[in-house]
């Protein structure tokens, strides 16, 4: 347990077992993501345009819905899936979020919106979906939570999730689930049973006492595929990486 972190994009591959999709650089104190979003030419910027790239070439279809989680609370998943969502948007993509974690949301914090009507009121068919849309000033489209449901479960393997699906599905380019996290619960086995693509987010260097692990074995006990995970806040020379590595993040931020 005491090297049970993920501090590298090998640790990504060789201690959990999964595809590395990507990394979202660490920002330093003075930082706001949300502003490095602003700029296409940031490291952040940067990082999610490459995460992006990774994500596209999942189906030779193209990426049509995906279901951001991670092992438990506090590692960064609500911002990387928002960031995606961002740079698909930046890409001329008719993008979709839909905060799914109806337990512990968060997206209409990030986003700056309100939460009062959204996926609990379509799923238990007290508005038509489309009412429940709201968009932030990064162009994203956002169906927040809405008021906490007393059975989550109970809603998620409902038919009109999939009534919902089926729907949205076919007026955007790209739908962003961000669900909850997997440890603990079962929210999310249901949700990635009816989601075609799922990203793991891990914190780099983050010490799970065997969290990550045991997430990724209960997912995989489910029949659930893993198209791969993302390392957030890494630091490439805290992690041992070179002047290459960490040149990749500061080209664009330094570029006119």
């Amino acid at each position: 347990m005491l090297h049970d972190a993920t501090r590298t994009p090998e640790d990504v591959t060789e201690r959990l077992g999964l595809p590395f999709l990507g990394s979202v650089p660490k920002l330093d104190g003075g930082e706001d993501i949300m502003e490095e979003l602003e700029n296409p030419k940031s490291g952040v910027s940067e990082s999610f345009a490459a995460l992006r790239t990774s994500l596209g070439l999942l189906s030779t279809e193209g990426l049509k819905t995906l279901l951001v989680t991670s092992s438990q609370q506090s590692e960064g998943k609500s911002l990387v899936a928002y960031g995606v969502a961002r740079s698909f948007v930046r890409e001329g993509k008719n993008v979709l979020m839909v905060d799914a974690d109806l337990r512990r949301p968060s997206q209409h914090q990030i986003q700056g919106v309100s939460r009062e009507i959204g996926l609990s009121n379509v799923l238990t068919r007290q508005i038509d979906w489309r009412e429940t849309v709201q968009e932030s000033a990064g162009g994203v489209k956002l169906i927040p939570a809405g008021p906490l449901p007393p059975s989550v479960p109970e809603l998620l393997s409902s038919a009109s999730f999939i009534e919902f699906r089926d729907a949205v599905m076919a007026e955007y380019d790209v739908v962003i689930f961000d669900g909850p996290p997997v440890l603990g619960l079962a929210d999310t086995i249901l949700l990635a049973q009816r989601i075609d693509h799922l990203m793991f987010v891990a914190e780099a260097g983050r010490a799970t006492h065997g969290g990550a692990g045991s997430a990724i074995k209960r997912l995989k006990a489910n029949n659930i595929h893993i198209d791969g995970a993302v390392l957030n806040k890494f630091d490439p020379k805290q992690s041992g990486y070179g002047y290459e590595y960490g040149y990749y993040y500061s080209y664009g931020r330094d570029a006119t």
